[in-house]
């Protein structure tokens, strides 16, 4: 198993399938990539664990600074 940070939009569509399990409302794989690819734009990121070359979890995050809590991470 390899962990590894997604950049790429090819990167990123691999992981259309382990998202796809908690966030059901992305019909399509390309829907999905484009708003990742937005909210990278805002600092998000995605980190997948891979087998072989199959990603079998991944995580998305970006950390936050807010009134409430000060500086968070957020997981998504």
């Amino acid at each position: 198993m390899h962990i590894k940070s997604l950049k790429t939009h090819d990167e990123i569509a691999q992981s259309f399938d382990a998202f796809l399990k908690l966030r059901p409302h992305f019909r399509s794989k390309e829907i999905f990539v484009t708003q990742v690819m937005e909210q990278y734009k805002e600092g998000y990121e995605i980190i997948a664990a891979y087998e072989q070359e199959e990603v079998v979890a991944c995580i998305g995050f970006r950390f936050l600074t807010t009134l409430a809590w000060g500086k968070i991470l957020y997981a998504d």
